[in-house]
């Protein structure tokens, strides 16, 4: 196995105990030997990678660390640093008035912040995990990973892994985990559940025309055995927005009542929904507040604090150790590794360590890699982002490469980003998407990214 030299911290005893595996096993080279992830399934919107990824118990439950860490950090931006304040919130955030203004109403709301769901990603690096963005939204990809495991658990030479590998592997099961978290909420922030919970997935397009359609067979499956553990009732279903309906306190999809909606909110809050978000007994996940929540600019802030007393001592070094260098593309002075300069000469000088992001992109869109892109359309990229005031600049991180297979026969050093999910206060599970190292692109889905599902070794690891 070709692994000399490798900066890399997937030697860890399971991942280890995997490439001896490969090695006693060539057919672990060959696609061909992992048929069940190439079988038409809804479920799998990109191709995965063939081997999944293993880590030892005390990696998972650093990783958990870090991205329940960043994730409580972000949620306490709008309150800690601006008082819920309309005026204060707009002049950072710079979202319309009337949004701001409904978001400091939602705000007095007891678990707005507090329930809101999203997904960090993070690049493995050889300083160990590296906090990229955070985003909020239901349509964040990568948490049905379950149903990715049940895949992986399908090949008959990962079979032979699972049973003779001496651990005892487990894949955390995020969609239960999401709906957990739903019915945790309602109890915590609305009270006892009665006789049933019915919750929502809230699109903005349907395949199905009909209103109230059921959501997907799989979805429906974990949401009522997750529901009959705490001996309740309830349906899940997906709608539009124009098949909402407030009656009173309460928000219904025909004659079904609606307890929990999980939507994005990329789109415009409906005139008739926005009293229930302020007065209705309803929780909505993320509502409003996703685009305050996702936006990179609360990246910059975090990283000029870094060293601030507003944050605790915990709080500072999960800041300077995995977050990079992160600014806020505008016509001022900043400090970089302990010198002080006027932003926008730093970005054109070291432009080869830096990297231009859009503060609402998502799946890669609007990144900008200096070193990937020549002096004089980097310099015109500056001059844009300083007058729309739409960009961040973070430091470039090298990514640490981890060995997977690649194409129809063959292994190859990928560089990874993990996707960390975080439900509320709850660690929702991890996914990676593996692309060739050193390709100096964007590495995610819709760039043509695989995914690969984490499996923990749970059991004591056995003597090497």
């Amino acid at each position: 196995m070709p692994s000399k030299g490798l900066s890399v911290k997937e030697f860890s005893s399971p991942n280890q105990a995997f490439l001896r595996f490969v090695e006693s096993n060539p057919e672990c080279l060959d696609r061909s030997s992992f048929q069940p992830l190439d079988e038409p399934n809804k479920y799998v919107r990109y191709p995965l990678n063939s081997w999944p990824t293993f880590i030892s118990a005390a990696e998972a439950s650093e990783i958990e660390r870090i991205g329940v860490g960043f994730s409580r950090l972000i949620k306490s931006i709008p309150l800690r640093f601006f008082g819920g304040d309309p005026a204060r919130l707009q002049e950072f955030y710079g979202l319309p008035p009337a949004h701001i203004s409904m978001i400091a109403r939602l705000l007095k709301r007891p678990g707005c912040l507090e329930v809101a769901i999203g997904r960090g990603d993070f690049i493995e690096t050889a300083r160990g995990l590296q906090f990229l963005e955070l985003n909020f939204g239901s349509n964040i990809g990568g948490w049905k990973n379950e149903i990715y495991a049940d895949l992986y658990r399908r090949v008959p030479v990962l079979q032979r892994f699972f049973t003779g590998s001496g651990f005892d592997f487990e894949s955390v099961k995020t969609v239960q985990r999401m709906f957990t978290h739903v019915l945790m909420s309602w109890t915590k922030y609305r009270g006892p559940i009665q006789d049933e919970l019915n919750t929502m997935f809230l699109s903005q397009r349907l395949q199905e025309s009909q209103p109230g359609a059921p959501a997907e067979p799989a979805e429906q499956r974990i949401y009522r055995e997750t529901l009959a553990k705490l001996g309740v009732k309830g349906t899940l279903i997906t709608a539009l927005p124009s098949d909402l309906q407030v009656r009173g306190t309460r928000l219904y999809v025909g004659d079904l009542r609606i307890h929990v909606a999980i939507e994005n909110f990329e789109h415009r809050p409906s005139p008739a929904l926005i009293p229930h978000l302020l007065n209705g007994d309803s929780i909505i996940l993320n509502g409003p507040v996703a685009p305050v929540l996702s936006d990179k600019k609360n990246l910059a802030l975090l990283s000029e604090r870094a060293d601030s007393p507003s944050l605790d001592a915990n709080e500072r070094e999960l800041v300077r150790n995995h977050l990079p260098w992160t600014r806020a593309v505008t016509p001022s002075y900043t400090t970089f590794e302990g010198r002080r300069a006027y932003l926008p000469d730093l970005l054109v000088a070291e432009r080869e360590r830096m990297v231009l992001k859009t503060r609402f992109g998502a799946r890669g869109e609007g990144v900008l890699i200096g070193r990937c892109t020549e002096p004089e359309p980097w310099e015109e990229a500056v001059r844009d982002a300083l007058q729309n005031g739409r960009r961040i600049a973070q430091e470039f991180v090298q990514a640490s490469p981890r060995l997977h297979q690649v194409g129809a026969s063959g292994v190859a050093l990928c560089d990874v980003v993990w996707g960390l999910f975080v439900f509320g206060e709850t660690f929702g599970g991890s996914f990676l998407r593996v692309a060739s190292s050193g390709n100096q692109g964007v590495i995610n889905s819709d760039q043509g990214a695989q995914e690969s599902a984490v499996f923990v070794a749970k059991a004591p690891e056995p003597a090497l």
